[in-house]
């Protein structure tokens, strides 16, 4: 007897309502959400160092200018951050705004899966798989405007299918939406892909049904939202130009693609992947997997479908133009799984969803590592899951951030008498007389006709000083690469020294 996984319409009054165990799992979640963000919270900056220039950034506001903080800015987060230090709240404070934004992404990831037809344990099983993803739970507390994003974007995904698809909206619902909508865009730009794929859908549906209203509705929001968010950031950037910013730099395409794959299966964790064999093995099976309620959920699910693969298009396509980031994906992550979670309609099957999830953050898995001359090799491996590597490094960060450690790191390379700072995007710390010290596994950067920026090149400062010990260790699970296990901070709170040597340019 086989485990029914899909709701099906003749189990829709059995099992509409939350059995036990799904509700311990949805808290167990929610709990665990909060005590990550809460705990990391308390770790200073996120160790991406978008982190840093998203400080500095906000400071530029108070300062009565405008600098963005990378490529085009995120000038609704920068003003958010400027305007919590302007209080003079702290990094915590700011921080903690990252853990309200996760909370506000669940609880409209639920709310959007209840739209769509989802009972209250495909309910459950929608927030165990968002809350407890280790994106979801590393930005949690990471001063960055990724959890902002996503609760904008989820939100407006609620707000344009209930304006969209009402008989007669209201003006405020109209309003809303297209407030939210440029929030959005002004809080990360490429989330303009969801903007235009949820206003095509919904304009597909009325060009389908012959609504008239509908397709003029969705078309002037389109336009609408385009021309302020487009208008403000020309604005900010004096002028059009930022349109053309060059962010593609020299990386091959073959190996550009490879990334794409592997960080999309990355992306997906052990949950993601779930989540679609079983949806394939529904399909297969010829099993029913239409959604429950009444016919306006039908057509909302229809129509959320539409929007989800025009999205998931798009976003394929900008991942593999600049596959840097996993957080790239988290927009796209979330709402799929909130499309295939929310069919779910079996206890068990949530229960498999919190034992995948806490797996998926207790193990990550490693293909390559970085051999002692810096070459990356394939070298499969099991380490410490995502979330525990992430606040490893935050503390790591606070260390080498230290006037303490800098003073130390820089008497060890060699330069007495000075400190060092760490490069806010570069290779490693730099002194006041130009001298680079990095570690010998980053050598490779230096000179890389990949790596485009004049922080990259050699004939960048008076002198390079390598050292035998990592300085900033990499991103490890995010970009499948084991993290180093060697950290000069290590050295420096245990009283070792380090083997610095002076690196002879070509």
């Amino acid at each position: 007897m086989g485990v029914h996984l899909y709701v099906s319409g003749s189990s829709l009054r059995s099992q509409d309502g939350v059995g036990v165990g799904s509700s311990v799992a949805a808290a167990v979640a929610v709990g665990a959400l909060c005590a990550a963000g809460i705990y990391g919270a308390f770790l200073g900056l996120a160790a991406d160092s978008d982190s840093r220039s998203l400080v500095e950034a906000a400071q530029n506001i108070l300062a009565g200018r405008y600098i963005p903080s990378r490529s085009f800015g995120n000038p609704l987060y920068e003003g958010l951050v400027a305007g919590t230090l302007a209080t003079g709240a702290g990094l915590v404070a700011v921080n903690l705004l990252s853990l309200m934004g996760s909370l506000i992404a669940v609880g409209a990831a639920a709310v959007l899966a209840r739209m769509i037809g989802a009972t209250p344990i495909g309910v459950s099983a929608v927030i165990v798989a968002v809350a407890l993803h280790p994106l979801m739970l590393t930005n949690s507390s990471a001063l960055m405007e990724t959890e902002a994003s996503l609760a904008l974007a989820l939100a407006f995904c609620c707000l344009s299918l209930h304006a969209g698809l009402a008989r007669d909206p209201s003006r405020s619902a109209l309003v809303a939406t297209a407030v939210i909508g440029v929030a959005l865009v002004l809080t990360r730009i490429d989330a303009a892909i969801l903007v235009v794929s949820m206003g095509t859908a919904l304009a597909y549906h009325g060009w389908r049904t012959g609504s008239l209203r509908l397709l003029v509705m969705q078309l002037a929001l389109l336009v609408l939202i385009g021309v302020v968010s487009i208008s403000i950031y020309s604005v900010l950037n004096g002028g059009l130009s930022f349109l053309s910013a060059d962010v593609l730099q020299t990386e091959p395409w073959g190996r550009r693609l490879v990334r794409a794959v592997l960080g999309v299966g990355n992306a997906l964790q052990l949950v993601g992947i779930f989540a679609v064999l079983i949806f394939l093995m529904d399909l297969y099976g010829k099993t029913s997997a239409v959604p429950i309620g009444v016919r306006r959920t039908n057509i909302v699910r229809d129509v959320f479908g539409h929007a989800l693969l025009f999205a998931i298009v798009l976003f394929a396509v900008r991942f593999a133009l600049l596959p840097d980031e996993l957080e790239y994906l988290l927009i796209p992550l979330v709402l799929g799984l909130v499309w295939l979670m929310s069919a779910v309609n079996s206890h068990l099957v949530v229960g498999i969803i919190l034992a995948l999830s806490i797996m998926q953050n207790v193990a990550s898995i490693f293909l390559f590592d970085r051999s002692p001359s810096g070459e990356l090799v394939f070298r499969p491996a099991l380490a410490a899951g995502g979330l525990w590597q992430d606040m490893s490094l935050r503390r790591n960060v606070l260390t080498i951030e230290s006037e303490g450690f800098r003073r130390w790191l820089a008497a060890e390379a060699g330069l007495p008498d000075q400190i060092v700072e760490l490069q806010t995007h570069g290779p490693g710390f730099i002194s006041k007389s130009g001298a680079l010290v990095i570690s010998r596994l980053n050598l490779y950067q230096i000179d890389n006709p990949r790596l485009m920026q004049p922080r990259y090149r050699s004939a960048f400062y008076d002198q390079i000083r390598a050292c035998d010990r990592e300085l900033f260790p990499g991103t490890g699970w995010r970009v499948l690469q084991r993290p180093a296990v060697e950290r000069a901070s290590q050295a420096y709170l245990s009283g070792d020294h380090l083997t610095c040597e002076l690196v002879t340019r070509q």
